[in-house]
């Protein structure tokens, strides 16, 4: 929660607006939303709502957008209108909810319901390592399976800078997964 003045400028924020921002609350207070949030951001995004909230209308709207501190997030925001005692507007409140990871889990959902179509022309692990890498901002995802015995896994699909590379059989005895497959519990130090 934070309350902004018309000019855009921080007047109260919370503790978790504070330390969502990843700022000092001194650092907040007094400056705009565009200093805060980044001017592109602020210009394309937000603007015309805040100002439409100025005009007291209550505003909602949800988005994938860039923090610049927490970066690619999906957010759920109301502005209200903040009106002095004679009722006339003299700010904004702004509620924010993260609500990243549920977007995240129905996107991929409706993802698993339409990838592995044989209309889209790729394979469902081919699809899915792109969607992973794509949506989640991966830069490398393979897919394996094991083969029989399970000391060896073939890979379905490997996405690698936004490209597929060939699929490949190997040894899991010298990899992480070595020591995994086929126990029950497994232990790994922190390094």
């Amino acid at each position: 929660v934070a309350v902004l003045d018309a000019e855009y400028r921080y007047r109260l924020v919370n503790e978790v607006y504070v330390a969502i921002s990843g700022l000092q609350r001194e650092s907040l207070l007094g400056r705009t939303m565009g200093e805060i949030l980044g001017e592109e951001l602020f210009r394309d995004s937000i603007q015309a709502r805040f100002d439409r909230c100025l005009t007291g209308e209550t505003v909602s709207w949800q988005a994938w957008a860039r923090h610049p501190v927490s970066g690619r997030r999906f957010v759920e925001v109301t502005y209200c209108p903040y009106r002095d005692p004679a009722g006339n507007v003299r700010g904004v409140v702004v509620t924010t909810r993260d609500s990243t990871r549920r977007q995240q889990l129905e996107e991929a959902q409706l993802f698993l319901l339409h990838c592995g179509n044989p209309a889209s022309g790729e394979d469902f692990f081919r699809s899915l390592a792109r969607y992973l890498a794509q949506h989640l901002e991966m830069n490398y995802v393979f897919i394996d399976r094991l083969l029989p015995g399970n000391l060896s896994a073939q890979t379905l699909a490997v996405f690698h800078h936004d490209e597929f590379e060939p699929n490949v059989a190997y040894t899991l005895g010298d990899t992480p997964c070595g020591q995994v497959v086929g126990q029950t519990v497994c232990c790994f130090a922190q390094g």
